[in-house]
Formats: C-alpha cells, structure tokens, sequence
C-alpha cells in the first residue's frame, strides 16, 4: 500500500542590520524599524527570537555586548507563514549580519591606582607602559606619588609581584573595573 507524506513549506523572510551600540552598560538592544510587511504576532515573534539571539553566545562563543539589533525587512506569506518560519528567518538573518558586521573582541580594563615612593615612580611607570596601561594623572602625596592609570585585565597578571619587585616593598595598588575597549588584532587572531 503507497504512502502519502505531505510536505509543509515554511516560508519567512527576515533583514536585520547589527551595529555597535555605545553604552555604558553592558546590555543589547533589538529595535524594530519596520512599519509594515508582518503582522503583530510574528512581530512580536521575531523580535523576541532577535533579543535572545543578541544575548548569546556569538561567533567566538563568548557573549555579546553593545550590540544594537534592527529589524527592518520583512515578508510574510499567509500559506507558509508560521512561528517556526520566523524564530529560524530571525536567527538565520542575526547570524548572517553578524558575519557582515565583523568581530570585534572586547577586553576588561581595569583602573588603577599604584601609590608608590617618589624613587620607584619611573620603572613602575615604565612596566605599566609594558602592559598596555595609560597614565592617566599622577599626583604627590608627602614623599609619595600615586599614579592613576588603567589597563588591560589580560595584562595585569602577576603586576602586584612585579610592583613589589620595582618598589622593594613599598608600593600598593588597588584596581577595579572600569569599562571594555577593542582587545589588538593579535589576541583576537588567537581566537579566530
């Protein structure tokens, strides 16, 4: 006896555009730019499915921030149009844009203040400088100066014995977070 398998056609079609998305915090963003083309509840679909894709884990694997995606193509065909068509257009579109636009790989920085004896301010200054630090002031304090800077976190392993190594002892640091910038082509390629 023969048998009959029907075949159902999904049909969607997503355009987003990611860009960078300059704040201070961490967090993305999914917009809609689109003011026709779906209707409400495959709108609404998308833009969900858009938001989770922007919280994942990205091309590298590791999360993705200051991230803005735009929802700004769409069609919808009444006889394959459904939820399923539109969570994997979005995340097919959200992964191909985000090939388009590039990787760009953030690194913690860390600011810094290292107060030290007037004696050691040059090497400790010099070894901040090997460390992609920037000095940022400097200012005395009786006898003392203390340096604000910030750096990489990547590069500040092993800086407190290296710091008590220039001062002899005498130098303290404290540090904490301050933002993310572009980490150099050469850790990135390390990744790719």
């Amino acid at each position: 006896m023969p048998q009959l398998h029907r075949l159902l056609a999904h049909v969607a079609e997503v355009r987003v555009r990611v860009e960078p998305f300059e704040t201070n915090v961490g967090g993305n963003i999914a917009t809609n730019a689109l003011d026709h083309g779906l209707p409400n509840d495959m709108l609404t679909v998308v833009l969900e499915e858009l938001e989770n894709a922007a919280q994942g884990g990205g091309l590298l694997g590791f999360p993705l921030m200051r991230l803005k995606v735009t929802l700004f193509g769409g069609k919808f065909d009444e006889t394959g149009g459904t939820e399923i068509a539109f969570r994997t257009a979005a995340n097919l579109a959200f992964d191909a844009a985000l090939r388009a636009a590039g990787i760009v790989l953030l690194e913690p920085i860390m600011r810094l203040e290292v107060s030290t004896p007037d004696a050691h301010v040059g090497d400790l200054i010099g070894d901040l400088q090997q460390r992609r630090a920037i000095i940022n002031d400097q200012e005395a304090r009786s006898g003392r100066t203390v340096i604000h800077a910030e750096a990489p976190l990547a590069a500040l392993f092993g800086y407190s014995s290296a710091m008590r190594s220039l001062s002899q002892g005498r130098a303290s640091c404290s540090m904490q977070p301050s933002t993310y910038h572009a980490a150099p082509e050469e850790v990135l390629k390390k990744f790719l």
